[in-house]
């Protein structure tokens, strides 16, 4: 029995491939559905966490700038060595 044929009432084989091309279709679009879904949350986190980042900048500049020295000066300790 191949993929696209189900076994009938009286135990023999019968196709259905509109029944599985309409399955496959639906399931393509459950899934086109939520991978919109999942697009679009992630550019709403992705905005606000930018946007959160920005005010907590213009709040904080020399917090921020001595966060950005330190992540430089460990970047620059990990590197050392390799280059």
């Amino acid at each position: 029995m191949t993929s696209y044929q189900r076994k009938g009432d009286d135990g023999g084989s019968e196709a259905h491939p509109h029944s599985l091309r309409e399955e496959v279709s639906a399931r393509v679009g459950e899934a086109q559905e939520a991978a919109d879904a999942a697009r679009r949350e992630v550019g709403e986190v992705a905005r606000r966490t930018s946007d959160e980042s920005a005010r907590f900048v213009r709040e904080n500049p020399g917090l921020a700038m001595a966060g950005a020295v330190g992540v430089g000066v460990l970047i620059g300790l990990a590197l050392r060595g390799r280059y």
